[in-house]
């Protein structure tokens, strides 16, 4: 029935955000094979790749939906580049001090730890929601930083 002497093939969880355009971001694991890169991976013969998201759903989803996907390690963060913190709170360089606080307060109340475990979520839910409100405070925290950095350089000393 099933054949006993196919290889195995081993294959390595890569945590990746991925965009899909107008349908929104998505965090999930990818499949890689072993000495597989992601490149590769994309470029293949394929036309869906599988995920699983982080609450161990799996998806098919079509290459041709796939507009960008980052590898980010277990906090969401992309590997190996620094976030933008703009983008973390979801404002522009220019907006007001009010705005990027109001977005701040809006991230902090949805993703909260405590709003979390009362919803009565698992831990690994629980533990996500605190890594993303570390990530969150440390990119307000940066953008409050550069200003009054900004603010220092500006105003002419008396």
């Amino acid at each position: 029935m099933f054949e006993q002497n196919r290889m195995k093939r081993y294959k390595q969880r890569l945590r990746v955000s991925v965009e899909r355009g107008a349908k929104g971001t998505l965090e999930a694991y990818l499949f890689l094979g072993q000495n597989e890169r992601l490149i590769e991976l994309m470029n293949d013969y394929r036309e869906f790749l599988p995920f699983e998201t982080l609450l161990g759903k799996f998806l098919l989803i079509p290459k041709r939906e796939i507009t960008e996907i980052t590898p980010v390690d277990s906090t969401g963060a992309p590997v190996g580049l620094k976030t933008n913190p703009y983008k973390v709170l979801n404002v522009t360089r220019n907006a007001s001090p009010e705005e990027v606080h109001d977005a701040y307060r809006t991230l902090m109340k949805a993703l909260h730890p405590d709003r979390v475990r009362a919803a009565g979520l698992g831990d690994e839910l629980i533990q996500y929601a605190t890594e993303r409100t570390q990530i969150v405070a440390a990119a307000y925290q940066e953008i409050v930083e550069q200003r009054e950095r900004l603010n220092r350089i500006d105003v002419p000393a008396a």
